[in-house]
């Protein structure tokens, strides 16, 4: 049985394609998962890998990803909410909007940065 992996932060999942994590591509799985151990992405991606393990870890970093979606939409309820591409699209968003460093928002809770985004999205769009 593999243990439940750690609280995956957004800083993670710079350069993850959420929808690719989200799909179960393999690739990106171990991607994340070699960024989560502190192993060298070059050396940890394996061919051969435990299929059990990294469908386990894939599951529980997509459940982490959608449940921090869900707590975002719960912040904003009458948002349709969607996840961007990748975290740094929701970073690039926040950023031009608002002028946080990229420091203060790597180090947001994902459930924050998606809130956020949306914020962003708002002010940025406020026709749409």
């Amino acid at each position: 049985m593999t243990s439940p992996i750690s609280a995956i932060r957004t800083a993670d999942l710079l350069g993850i394609n959420l929808a690719d994590l989200l799909n179960m591509e393999a690739s990106t799985i171990q991607r994340l998962q070699c960024r989560l151990q502190n192993i060298d992405e070059a050396t940890g991606l394996d061919d051969e890998a435990d299929v059990g393990q990294l469908i386990t870890f894939g599951y529980q970093a997509a459940a982490q990803v959608v449940t921090a979606l869900e707590q975002a939409q719960a912040r904003l309820p009458r948002a349709t909410l969607r996840l961007p591409e990748y975290v740094d699209d929701a970073i690039a968003d926040i950023a031009l909007i608002f002028h946080w460093p990229l420091d203060t928002l790597a180090a947001l809770p994902l459930p924050d940065l998606i809130t956020w985004r949306e914020r962003a999205r708002v002010r940025a769009c406020p026709d749409e």
